[in-house]
């Protein structure tokens, strides 16, 4: 028999994906947020922006909030974002971003220990579960280390398919 022998080689295992978590410190990483909120609300999910700036999604409460990412280690890229509105800068922005959707005066008891969070989001290609659960994970360290007692707000959830992904 002539010929050469090849053996199959099992497929190596890529490195697994590394990520950051932390609060943004400048505003490029604000606008970083923005543009991967952007990109997923209005590229993926086909909502209608009405911000002033191309390519961001932009409003006058991002001025207030925190704005948490996610990064993947080896790019830099944003590749998670969740905006937090601490009582305090509530107050000085006046509301909640989230009562301009509901009634919220019956939480007026919590208000100076309630943080709102919205315009959660993740990056298409990152969606395994590990940049949500760090998204969360960086939530829980930002509610203790502030001592803030309460989290709300809202989301949009699509329907587009009568409900059946929201309902699952």
């Amino acid at each position: 028999m002539t010929g050469v022998l090849t053996v199959d080689r099992p497929a190596q295992p890529t490195a697994p994906t590394r990520y950051t978590v932390a609060l943004a410190r400048t505003e490029e990483d604000v606008r970083a947020a923005q543009r991967l909120r952007h990109d997923v609300f209005a590229g993926e999910l086909g909502a209608l922006l009405t911000g002033s700036q191309p390519g961001l999604d932009v409003d006058p409460f991002d001025a207030y909030c925190d704005h948490l990412l996610v990064r993947e280690e080896t790019t830099g890229q944003v590749v998670g974002t969740y905006r937090l509105l601490p009582p305090e800068r509530a107050a000085v922005a006046g509301r909640l971003y989230s009562e301009s959707e509901f009634d919220l005066s019956s939480l007026a008891g919590i208000r100076p220990e309630l943080v709102e969070v919205g315009r959660s989001c993740v990056h298409p290609d990152h969606r395994d579960g590990a940049v949500i659960s760090l998204i969360w994970a960086g939530i829980a360290r930002y509610m203790a280390d502030r001592g803030h007692e309460w989290l709300a707000g809202c989301c949009s959830v699509p329907l587009g398919d009568g409900g059946a992904l929201a309902s699952a």
